[in-house]
């Protein structure tokens, strides 16, 4: 590979990130672990942030308060976590083993999804934010005394699992549960392809194998 085409390459790769933000926006991952002092100069942007219980790590919840559209307006003072990352969809446009038009594809497949399940979602009075303020409500999913709240989709996508695989257990799923597992799948099958690890791909293959007929 000559030293033109690794830059051209490299272009591509990185108009594939400015284009994406699905790291970021709360979908591939649910927030970001970040150092002690990472977490004075976030705070100092303006970024909700939390010490852990260990007091040398912090963390901050997803979406990125920072993230304009599919931008990162702090590039600069990101944290290293986010230097350091590339997904895997990046990482094959970068050595030429995926075309960018095709990588750009599996990305607007995710958004295509996300909003067709947008409805659905908010049936369950879980508002998808766009802007997190709660850095910390994630640590409490799954507490009983948690009151709703606004969660990112990643969340989302854990608590519905649950709530669903909890409604199988006693009464069939409807055409409505059955549409969104099916998109949930789609979504997690191309993430974790192409992007990283699925947490919850396995929850929703579990979702979509067990049988929904009704006994007449």
């Amino acid at each position: 590979m000559t030293i033109n085409n690794e830059s051209l390459l490299s272009q591509d790769a990185n108009q594939l990130c400015q284009s994406c933000g699905l790291c970021c926006n709360g979908t591939t991952f649910s927030h970001v672990d970040i150092s002690k002092n990472e977490n004075k100069t976030l705070k100092s942007l303006g970024i909700p942030t939390e010490l852990r219980k260990n007091g040398t790590q912090a963390i901050f919840a997803l979406p990125c308060p920072k993230l304009l559209d599919t931008q990162c307006s702090i590039y600069n003072d990101r944290p290293k976590i986010c230097r350091d990352y590339h997904c895997r969809l990046h990482k094959a446009v970068k050595d030429g083993s995926l075309d960018k038009d095709q990588a750009l594809s599996y990305v607007k497949e995710i958004k295509r999804l996300k909003s067709e399940m947008a409805d659905y979602i908010q049936k369950y009075d879980l508002k998808i934010e766009t802007t997190c303020k709660d850095p910390l409500a994630l640590l409490s999913l799954w507490s009983e005394e948690s009151p709703k709240r606004a969660v990112n989709f990643y969340d989302a996508l854990v608590r519905l699992a649950k709530n669903l695989q909890a409604k199988r257990t006693t009464e069939f799923l409807s055409e409505e549960d059955l549409t969104f597992i099916d998109n949930s799948l789609k979504i997690n099958d191309i993430i974790h392809k192409h992007m990283s690890k699925s947490n919850t791909l396995k929850a929703y293959q579990t979702l979509s194998n067990k049988e929904n007929t009704q006994e007449n």
